[in-house]
């Protein structure tokens, strides 16, 4: 039998306020694209759009968080290399908004550093003659996104452009390896990174060869550059077990290195 989707992914995510994960279209009449900005070492500022599809005005708070990994769980703190402008937006019906995300302060060449953009909808019922009031009030916001941004530093890219000319030799690329963690009577997968750039990994499955595998169709989630993240098993993972994924979204799933 195959277990998609079995492991509880979510809960894992949603443990933390700030990773209040939702898609960019989901439950709500507000787009965000890009959904995986950058902003390369020959940019100081990056574009994120964001679309009223609703009937209704919406009102959006901005704010950028550095994003971080304790080997568990996703960590936050308050940063001020990377702004948004305008922090605010008040978008009428079918209008959209453009965002600049600038970077005040450069990475180091040849390093990649990891951000979280949270986007709260504000109810109207709380907005008042300046949204920062909304948010001294401690109101509830009515949707929350959460989207990664990646900054890159001098001689370091991941993605292709076709419209720059880049070095073959400065692409990033995960160095993962594997393995598989009891604590008590719980499972986990522990996956580590030792490249310098994120890895997002998506249909990952792990079993016997021969054997039907866990699976998860979609996300599992990041391991950022350097880091160590664990997501909970059902149950053990069986001695000499293939893990496979796809990494940043590029090609088919590989194997993952196990580092037992």
């Amino acid at each position: 039998m195959v277990f998609r989707n079995a492991w509880p992914l979510a809960i894992a995510l949603m443990t933390s306020l700030l990773l209040a994960w939702a898609p960019a279209r989901a439950g709500s009449s507000v787009l965000i694209w890009p959904i995986d900005p950058v902003i390369d070492s020959d940019a100081k500022a990056g574009a994120l759009w964001l679309e009223n599809r609703g009937a209704d005005a919406v009102t959006l708070q901005i704010r950028i968080y550095a994003w971080g990994q304790n080997g568990k769980d996703d960590t936050f703190k308050a940063q001020n290399a990377v702004v948004a402008s305008p922090p605010f937006a008040s978008i009428p019906p079918g209008e959209r908004q453009l965002v600049r995300l600038t970077r005040i302060e450069p990475p180091r060449p040849g390093t990649e550093e990891s951000y979280r953009l949270l986007i709260d909808e504000i109810p109207a019922d709380a907005q008042g003659d300046n949204a920062s009031d909304a948010q001294s009030a401690g109101i509830t916001f009515q949707m929350r996104y959460s989207v990664p941004l990646f900054v890159y530093g001098d001689h370091l890219w991941l993605k292709e452009d076709p419209r720059k000319k880049r070095l073959a030799a400065e692409q990033g690329v995960p160095r993962l390896t594997w393995r598989a963690v009891r604590e008590g009577d719980r499972y986990f997968l522990e996956i580590t990174n030792q490249g310098v750039v994120h890895a997002r990994l998506t249909e990952v499955s792990i079993g016997v060869p021969g054997q039907q595998p866990y699976m998860v169709d979609g996300l599992l989630g990041y391991v950022l550059a350097g880091g160590t993240m664990r997501w909970p098993v059902p149950q053990p993972v069986a001695p000499k077990a293939v893990m496979r994924a796809t990494v940043n979204g590029t090609g088919e799933p590989g194997v993952i290195p196990s580092a037992n």
